[in-house]
C-alpha cells in the first residue's frame, strides 16, 4: 500500500496532495526561460561595461575589456552569435539605464 502511493504521488496523480515531479518538457520550458532571462540580462550588461570601457583608460579600461569579453563569449554560447559591440563613437551623450 505504501509503495502505491508512494508512485501515485511521485507520478502526480494524486494532485490535491502532490502535483508530482516535472516532467521533461516543464524542465525544458524552464531552462528556455532562464537562458532567454541571462541573454537579456548580459545585453544589458555588455552594453553597461562597454560605456565604461569607453569612458575609461588605463587599467580601468584593460579591466573592463577583460570583462567585456567575458560576456560576450557567454552570449555568443547562449544565443549562437556574436552580439553587435556598439563603437565607442555611439556613446556620446547617451546614457545607459540597468
Amino acid at each position: 500500500m505504501a509503495l502505491a502511493a508512494h508512485i501515485a504521488l511521485a507520478c502526480g496523480l494524486i494532485t490535491a496532495v502532490h502535483p508530482g515531479f516535472a516532467k521533461a518538457g516543464d524542465i525544458e520550458d524552464i531552462r528556455k526561460e532562464r537562458q532567454i532571462e541571462r541573454q537579456t540580462d548580459l545585453e544589458l550588461k555588455i552594453l553597461e561595461v562597454r560605456e565604461k570601457q569607453c569612458s575609461s583608460n588605463g587599467q580601468v579600461r584593460t579591466l573592463h575589456t577583460f570583462s567585456l569579453q567575458k560576456m560576450l563569449v557567454e552570449y555568443q554560447k547562449l544565443a549562437g552569435s556574436a552580439y553587435p559591440v556598439p563603437s565607442c563613437d555611439d556613446f556620446s551623450g547617451v546614457q545607459v539605464e540597468p
